[in-house]
């Protein structure tokens, strides 16, 4: 198991600036409606980014009234559909280079939701699908009888398509690794409840 690594309120200060820049905007919470899934401790520091319906959620484990991570906690990014969680990355482990890598898939997800996709028979955004592998998805038409369908890596670079083709690499050798050696541990994403959106009634 990698070593945790702790990152200080300058480095957090640093990626703050950068994910800013890129046009995400810091979380409040009380104007997205966001809700927590379980009592917890300090407010933890978020950013968001929206475009053609969908919006990009990132939870980074920074307290910001503690000027420090959470003791226990990943990165998360997650994709929203009308308040709907329809994609979340695989959860970051807060190891080497944890912000460096928060940002990278931060950034490949908003390269996602600005190039989604439209259906070429109805002119509407494709919408994202689960696969049959665990935590496959790609983009298809929702009405019935349309088809259309493009793989989800769409839109994103050459060289964002061999990192995230590295790191799938890796997280598949960590699964046979552990079913050789008998162990099955259940993904974070199917025990840790993240963050909702809570949709206005006036909406």
């Amino acid at each position: 198991m990698p070593k945790k690594v702790e990152f200080t309120e300058s480095e957090f200060s640093e990626f703050s600036w950068k994910i800013q820049e890129a046009g995400f905007t810091e979380i409040e919470r009380k104007n997205l409606h966001l809700f927590a899934p379980r009592k917890i401790q300090g407010q933890e520091t978020g950013f968001t980014f929206s475009a053609n319906g969908l919006t990009v959620i990132v939870w980074t484990t920074f307290v910001e009234s503690e000027g420090k991570p959470r003791d226990e906690d990943s990165g998360w990014v997650l994709i929203l559909e009308y308040g709907k969680r329809q994609y979340t990355a695989h959860p970051l482990m807060r190891t080497a280079g944890f912000l460096e890598k928060l940002l990278r898939y931060a950034l490949i997800a908003q390269k996602k939701v600005k190039s989604r996709p439209i259906c070429k028979i109805c002119n509407s955004f494709m919408r994202i699908v689960e696969g049959k592998g665990r935590k496959s998805v790609y983009w298809r038409c929702s009405v019935y009888g349309h088809y259309e369908r493009e793989d989800w890596d769409i839109g994103i670079s050459d060289e964002d398509k061999e990192f995230l083709k590295a790191e799938r690499r890796k997280r598949r050798y960590y699964r046979e690794k552990n079913k050789k050696e008998g162990r099955m541990p259940t993904p974070a994403m199917f025990i840790r409840k993240p963050w909702g959106e809570k949709i206005p009634a006036n909406q």
